[in-house]
């Protein structure tokens, strides 16, 4: 027998907080990734670091205005500590809305609020795979 309906939301929830959380783990390692590691692709079909944190940010500011009908915050940034800031405050806001959403009424496509989190998260988890190999990338250097 599945979890109840608020366990599983609240589980969600607490995935969702998670890549926030790993990433704010990451900030002592913020220095070595200026220059060069932010920009460079490791491989033409692999984003760079600064790209990575900017899709996460520019995603969760989608899933905000798909869930509330507005965007989520998205301030211009440079410096991958500003990216990651911009990152943290859209993620707490994506967070804070779907905690505060209706999980009964669907997404305006139609999906399940608990499906379109769990795509969500499966995203979130590809791009902290790619965000680990550039802080192994840069722990060798």
């Amino acid at each position: 027998m599945p979890p109840p309906a608020d366990v599983r939301r609240a589980a969600l929830i607490d995935q969702l907080r998670y890549l926030r959380d790993e990433l704010a783990l990451m900030t002592p390692l913020l220095p070595r990734l200026e220059g060069p590691l932010l920009e460079e692709r490791p491989r033409p079909d692999v984003p760079s670091f600064a790209e990575t944190l900017d899709a996460l940010a520019r995603a969760d500011a989608e899933r905000h205005a798909d869930l509330t009908g507005k965007a989520g915050p998205m301030p211009e940034a440079f410096a991958v500590a500003e990216r990651l800031d911009r990152f943290v405050q859209g993620r707490d806001a994506l967070a804070d809305a779907f905690d505060a959403h209706d999980w009964a009424a669907p997404m305006p496509s139609g999906e399940p609020v608990e499906a379109y989190l769990r795509r969500a998260i499966l995203a979130d988890a590809d791009a902290l795979r790619t965000i680990g190999a550039y802080l192994f990338e840069a722990q060798r250097r």
